[in-house]
């Protein structure tokens, strides 16, 4: 059985198509995220969740918490001090000194956005040439259902993060 050299893996072609895809699927999922400026879909509980993680209350949840715990975090990091009103009716407008959820949108889309490159990398690993690979992380860079479950349904772009890690 021939053993694969490290060397062969990945050549410069490879790295300009990383680059190119992280690009690509960054740039998709960013695109006016601050818009629009008001409460959507999962913001309403999630903006909960993340408070309650903030300041160590207890909550009952159903699901899983490393989604919610990682915009936490990241969150908190960005400044964001769980100042956020119990219960947000959808489509109400955010105030600019309410809560940072440019942040808590940016992250499931920029972890959403590094499953392209991680994707290229598990079918490089997988043995399959540079051309093809870059293809397959381009339909998922670019599928639009995938984009907008990033950036609005706000623990998938996590999950699918983590999941694709694993498989690399």
């Amino acid at each position: 059985m021939k053993t694969c050299n490290k060397k062969e893996l990945f050549s410069l072609e490879d790295c300009f198509y990383l680059i190119l895809i992280s690009t690509m699927s960054i740039c998709a999922r960013l695109w006016r995220i601050s818009q629009p400026d008001g409460v959507v879909f999962d913001e309403a509980h999630f903006g909960n969740f993340t408070k309650y993680y903030i300041h160590h209350e207890f909550h009952f949840d159903i699901h899983p918490p490393l989604a919610k715990m990682t915009m936490s975090f990241i969150s908190y990091l960005q400044g964001y001090r769980g100042e956020v009103d119990p219960f947000y009716p959808l489509g109400r407008k955010y105030n600019n000194t309410e809560t940072m959820f440019v942040t808590v949108r940016m992250v499931p889309a920029i972890m959403s956005g590094m499953c392209s490159p991680l994707l290229y990398c598990c079918t490089k690993l997988l043995g399959i040439s540079s051309f093809p690979s870059f293809v397959a992380a381009s339909f998922v860079a670019l599928d639009n259902s995938f984009i907008v479950e990033s950036r609005f349904i706000l623990s998938d772009g996590v999950l699918h993060f983590y999941c694709a890690f694993h498989l690399f």
